[in-house]
């Protein structure tokens, strides 16, 4: 609560535009700067604002063409630039292994597959400056990190339970409360 207190003043009312977040991607690697230029002129990144979008984010892979697909609703602020850094590290790794012809040798664990995603809001957020128009340039910064400490305990709580949980062949109510 008090996280989203402190950044309630801080966020950006405008999502930076795609001219800024080419200039960030260009400073960061010439293949993830490729692959974003890609990605917007053949309509995979769905970054718009509409009132019957979901409140949701994703990234998949469309296997016929070889490109990932990134799908958001723009709601404004911080995390709306967290959530296409992170999506842009799922949609990264992808574009990497496009190549790879068997989908058990594409695709990572879950594990593997959200530490790219946050390693990208991390290098993002190192360059911040060029993106957030706001009082401080270090708060997206903070944002980032705080936002991480916060979700990757929780992230790990929810892995071991499900490892526990699909170990089981069946489980009661009891063991349940145990786990």
């Amino acid at each position: 609560q008090l996280f989203h207190f402190y950044f309630l003043n801080h966020e950006s009312k405008e999502m930076p535009n795609r001219k800024d977040i080419r200039k960030i991607l260009k400073e960061i690697d010439a293949e993830l700067f490729e692959m974003f230029n890609v990605l917007d002129d053949e309509g995979k990144l769905d970054f718009s604002k509409s009132k019957t979008k979901r409140n949701i984010a994703y990234t998949t892979y469309l296997y016929d063409e070889k490109l990932p697909y990134i799908f958001m609703q723009d709601r404004g602020g911080f995390s709306d630039l967290r959530v296409i850094t992170h999506e842009l590290g799922h949609a990264f790794e992808k574009y990497l292994n496009k190549d790879v012809e068997l989908f058990l040798q594409f695709t990572s664990n879950i594990q593997t597959a959200e530490s790219q995603a946050i390693t990208m809001e991390l290098i993002f957020a190192e360059q911040q400056n060029i993106l957030i128009k706001s009082k401080s340039s270090n708060d997206y910064k903070n944002y980032i990190i705080l936002k991480n400490l916060i979700l990757i305990p929780e992230a790990l709580c929810i892995y071991e339970f499900e490892r526990l949980t699909y170990s089981s062949k069946s489980l009661e109510k009891k063991d349940l409360k145990r786990i």
